[in-house]
């Protein structure tokens, strides 16, 4: 990892506990830290959710059962409820530490009406919602708020924001496909600060908008594709931007001329840039980025990255001819999510690759 200011920090290597259960670490959807530096992650491949203690030492795992094969979110309130907000079940589904299931947010297996095009690929369906719709379309994240109130990030199919009074009543929506100010094209990620600004990651529009609880837009902060946020006590907001490749582009500016890498930025409460990791040679190695989709932060600043390193993995072991992809170990949703990379680097990959990885403030 190569960061371009001050080096305040730097990668813990094999911190984490993989459970004899799983082979390999999967993809990592997100991560959340709970009361007392729990960490929490919600993997697919298969889909669950796995508690760990702070010190890497895996504690539980639950949800197989319940979640679909694209959960996408996970957050752990003030009272420790852990709330995973599941994409492919157009629901949010709420857990107790220990498991117990609680219910679900929305309802299952119903998406809203939004004009969606589900048959087409994923960035023309953005292109094909015609309206903001009521809760929920594909979501993508939850965050609560000081009062406890909540708020989701309704995200692939829907462009909305959706607040809810603690309980998970419905108050407010706001937002709507486009790119003006207070519009969303892919809203990503939500996170609320202590002093309760609504940070939402509208990823493909290349910027982090915010609100008050109200929807009401205070600012807006241009950065490359911001996929998720973390606020930390001391008010340092960490970004996980995922790269671009030459010819991509954002709906709110042309194509990238060249390659831009995934990073994490990180900026002081007024949105002023402090620092940025950066992959630094092979994009598998520890410390590096391949994929960044979720990120948080402890009590103490350690910042913690889940990746989507299994489908880049796997691609590329197929570009090199290590894995068919007619292998009969891979699902249809599989081989969808492994041939979306295109073509890709064919070298090997290191053997440690971690889709979870955490990075400490330096001694």
């Amino acid at each position: 990892m190569t960061n371009t200011a001050s080096g305040t920090y730097h990668v813990v290597e094999n911190w984490v506990e993989t459970p004899d259960f799983m082979a390999d670490m999967p993809d990592v959807a997100d991560v959340a830290v709970g009361p007392g530096n729990g960490v929490y992650i919600v993997t697919r491949r298969p889909s669950r959710i796995l508690a760990y203690a702070p010190d890497g030492t895996f504690l539980r795992s639950w949800g197989q059962d319940i979640l679909s094969v694209r959960p996408h979110g996970i957050t752990v309130g003030p009272d420790g409820t852990v709330y995973c907000v599941d994409e492919g079940s157009h629901a949010v589904a709420r857990f107790r530490p220990d498991g117990e299931f609680l219910g679900w947010i929305g309802i299952p297996g119903l998406p809203a009406d939004t004009g969606l095009d589900a048959s087409l690929g994923l960035a023309a369906q953005a292109a094909s919602i015609q309206r903001a719709g009521p809760p929920f379309n594909r979501p993508t994240q939850l965050a609560v708020g000081p009062d406890g109130d909540l708020y989701v990030s309704d995200g692939y199919g829907n462009a909305s924001l959706h607040h809810f009074d603690p309980t998970g009543r419905w108050l407010n929506t706001w937002g709507g496909p486009g790119s003006q100010a207070g519009e969303f094209r892919c809203p990503h990620h939500v996170v609320v600060s202590a002093d309760e600004r609504v940070f939402v990651s509208d990823r493909e529009n290349g910027r982090v908008q915010i609100f008050d609880p109200a929807g009401r837009l205070l600012d807006v902060w241009e950065l490359q594709r911001p996929a998720a946020i973390a606020i930390s006590t001391a008010g340092m907001v960490f970004v996980a931007e995922m790269g671009l490749r030459p010819g991509e582009k954002l709906w709110s500016r042309g194509p990238a001329k060249e390659a831009e890498p995934p990073r994490i930025t990180v900026l002081d409460s007024r949105g002023q840039h402090v620092e940025r990791w950066v992959g630094d040679g092979d994009p598998c190695a520890p410390g590096n980025f391949v994929l960044p989709h979720g990120i948080a932060v402890d009590d103490s600043g350690s910042v913690y990255v889940a990746e989507l390193r299994w489908s880049y993995r796997t691609a590329r072991q197929v570009a090199a001819g290590q894995r068919r992809l007619d292998d009969p170990s891979l699902t249809e949703v599989d081989r969808l999510t492994v041939s979306r990379w295109g073509d890709i680097d064919s070298s090997p990959v290191p053997t440690s690759s971690p889709s979870l990885q955490k990075f400490a403030l330096a001694e």
